[in-house]
C-alpha cells in the first residue's frame, strides 16, 4: 500500500528504498492471523524470526520502542490554531489559517462567531479497543488489511463553489466518522450508514394522524451510488433499484467527460483509488447527498478489535440541535405543519401533544384546513 501514496522520485531515492522495505515486512506478515495478539510471547517469537534477531537484539528494540518510550508535548504546549505562520505559503490550508488567524484578531464579532461554532464542534468518540474474548476464526480479521477511516458530511444548503472552501465551517457539516476494512465492500459501508431522510415516512397524514406507519423511505427506495476518483458504483442488490450512473454517465458523454460504471456489492475498499482528504460524494433517496472524505488509511494492528463482525463501526458522531416545538419550546418536535391558520408561520413543527391540541377537538376531529407531515428529528431517531 506504500506505492499507493507516494510517487517515485530520482531525487528522493532513500525514502523510496525505505518504503519498499516497508512494503515487504508488510508482505511477509501473512501469517499473523494465526498468531494470539494478546500472548506477547507468541508476537516476540514471530518477530524474532521475521527480523533474525537474537535475544539481546529483541530486548534492545523492546527498550527503545517500547510502548513506554512512545510520550508527546504536554497539554499545555499544543496549540490548536497557531498565531505564526510562514510568509508566502503556498498551501492554501495555510493560506485559510493565516486569513482565520487575522480575521480573529481584527473583527470581534467574527471570532465570537467561529468560537461558538468550534465550541458546538465536539464529537463523540468512541474507541476501537478490542474484546475481551478472542473472536472465532471464521469472524476473525484476515491479516494483513488495513483499516479505512470514512467522514461523512451534510452539505448545507447554501454551499458555495469555492472548491477549496468547500469543507469550511457554516458550508458543510460533518455527520459520522467510520472505521471500514480494506476486504470489506463498498455496501457494507452503505448499510451502516444513518440519515435522517432513509427514516421519512412521505405523504399527509392529516385526516389520520394515527395511522400506521410501517413503511418508510428505506423500505421502498433502497437505490443508492458512491461516486469516488470518476467511477459510480451502483448498489444493484434488488432489482428494483435505480442504477444513479446511467443518466449521469450519459449527461456527462454530452460534455466530453468520461465517467465509468461499476457494481457496489463486488467492490472492496483496498480496490479503490483513492486521495486522502478529497471529497466523494455518497447519493441515496434520489437527491439527499453527503460528501464523503478518506481522512486515514492505516494497517491493522493488536490493539484494534480483531472481530470484522464490528465493521464498519461509527467511531465518531457529531453532536445534533434539536428541532424543539414552536409552541412549548421544551420537547422535539414530531409534526411538521404546512398552511396551517393555527401556526405563525407556514411551516412549523410541533411536539405530539401540541400538535393535537391545536388541530384536533376533543373527537379526533380535524380543525381548519392544513397538512401535516411526519417529522423525524436527527438528533433523537439516529
Amino acid at each position: 500500500m506504500a506505492y499507493l501514496y507516494c510517487q517515485r522520485n530520482e531525487d528522493d531515492k532513500v525514502l523510496y528504498n525505505e518504503l519498499v522495505n516497508v512494503a515487504e515486512f508488510i508482505n511477509s506478515w501473512t501469517e499473523m492471523s494465526n498468531f494470539d495478539f494478546r500472548d506477547n510471547n507468541t508476537v516476540d517469537e514471530h518477530i524474532k524470526t521475521m527480523m533474525s534477531l537474537d535475544d539481546e537484539a529483541l530486548e534492545t528494540l523492546n527498550q527503545r520502542c517500547g510502548e513506554e518510550n512512545l510520550v508527546c508535548c504536554k497539554p499545555s504546549q499544543i496549540k490548536r490554531y497557531p498565531d505564526t505562520i510562514p510568509e508566502n505559503v503556498e498551501l492554501m490550508t495555510l493560506k485559510l489559517q493565516k486569513h482565520n488567524v487575522k480575521k480573529k484578531k481584527t473583527n470581534h464579532f467574527y471570532r465570537n462567531v467561529m468560537t461558538h461554532r468550534e465550541r458546538n464542534r465536539n464529537l463523540f468518540t468512541h474507541t476501537l479497543s478490542p474484546v475481551n474474548i478472542q473472536p472465532p476464526s471464521e469472524d476473525r480479521i484476515v491479516t494483513p488489511d488495513a483499516i479505512l477511516q470514512v467522514v461523512l458530511y451534510k452539505p448545507s444548503a447554501n454551499l458555495k463553489n469555492y472548491v477549496t472552501r468547500s469543507l469550511a465551517p457554516g458550508n458543510a457539516y460533518l455527520e459520522n466518522v467510520y472505521a471500514v476494512l480494506g476486504q470489506q465492500v463498498l455496501t457494507e459501508l452503505k448499510d451502516r450508514i444513518r440519515c435522517v431522510n432513509d427514516v421519512l415516512v412521505t405523504g399527509d397524514y392529516s385526516e389520520n394522524p394515527d395511522l400506521n406507519m410501517s413503511v418508510c423511505a428505506w423500505d421502498v427506495f433502497k437505490s443508492g451510488a458512491f461516486f469516488i476518483e470518476n467511477i459510480l458504483y451502483d448498489d444493484t442488490r434488488q432489482p428494483e433499484n435505480l442504477r444513479y450512473s446511467k443518466e449521469i454517465v450519459e449527461w456527462a458523454a454530452e460534455s466530453g467527460i468520461h465517467y465509468e460504471c461499476k457494481i457496489m456489492e463486488n467492490t472492496k475498499f483496498n480496490e479503490l483509488s483513492v486521495r486522502i482528504g478529497c471529497p466523494y460524494l455518497y447519493v441515496h433517496q434520489g437527491n439527499c447527498e453527503h460528501l464523503v472524505v478518506f481522512s486515514d488509511i492505516r494497517m491493522v494492528h493488536p490493539h484494534d478489535n480483531l472481530s470484522i463482525q464490528e465493521y464498519p463501526c461509527m467511531i465518531q458522531r457529531s453532536h445534533k440541535k434539536r428541532t424543539i416545538c414552536n409552541v412549548c419550546a421544551y420537547a422535539s418536535a414530531r409534526w411538521r405543519t404546512v398552511e396551517s391558520e393555527h401556526a405563525l408561520e407556514n411551516t412549523s413543527f410541533f411536539c405530539d401533544a401540541c400538535f393535537r391540541s391545536l388541530h384536533y377537538d376533543k373527537d379526533g376531529k380535524k380543525l381548519g384546513n392544513f397538512k401535516a407531515y411526519k417529522y423525524f428529528d436527527g438528533h433523537t431517531v439516529l
